[in-house]
């Protein structure tokens, strides 16, 4: 019973927010709305934007903030024609610090830190497809690698260190 009071408790508030105009001044220091007529939309002001890549296509994945304040971004460039892994380690603002391809043939779907300040990444070998772990020290070189999988393919697409310092995957598979 309470389940169902909650939820419709969320519908109502859902509905009157729907209805109700919102009105009033909004000010930050760039940027002063005045509309009392209709419902006010705002974004935060963007703080900085980056591009990395080259002159063919590469794809950002995942992307996790480090333990020193900045980013580690991992995904796909396909400068060599397939896919390789693509580990780019940003600082706070976004200024790239390195970048490096630990693996080729593969795509790098989740990046994290883990606990000795290295990176643990998984994704999906090119072609048929196994499931690819990398793990990398601190600068993104490859300290060793696995691959999982069956006769169809099968992709990682989370990964997460465990508490007894080995690692867990989500993903999904096209094999029995």
């Amino acid at each position: 019973m309470k389940n169902k009071i909650v939820g419709i408790f969320v519908i109502m508030l859902l509905i009157i927010a729907t209805v109700l105009p919102v009105t009033g001044t909004v000010e930050n220091v760039n940027t002063k709305i005045t509309n009392p007529q209709s419902a006010l939309i705002l974004q935060p002001p963007e703080a900085w934007n980056k591009t990395f890549g080259g002159i063919t296509m590469d794809n950002g994945y995942s992307v996790e903030q480090t333990t020193d304040g900045g980013y580690i971004v991992s995904g796909a460039t396909y400068s060599g024609g397939i896919p390789d892994v693509y580990l780019i380690k940003t600082d706070a603002n976004g200024n790239k610090l390195w970048d490096t391809k630990p693996y080729s043939g593969a795509n790098g779907y989740c990046v994290k830190q883990t606990a000795d300040g290295g990176y643990i990444i998984t994704g999906s070998t090119f072609g048929i497809g196994d499931v690819l772990l990398i793990k990398t020290d601190t600068n993104g070189v490859e300290q060793w690698n696995a691959t999982f999988g069956a006769l169809k393919a099968d992709y990682g697409y989370s990964v997460q260190q465990t508490t007894d310092g080995g690692y867990i995957i989500a993903g999904s598979s096209e094999s029995n």
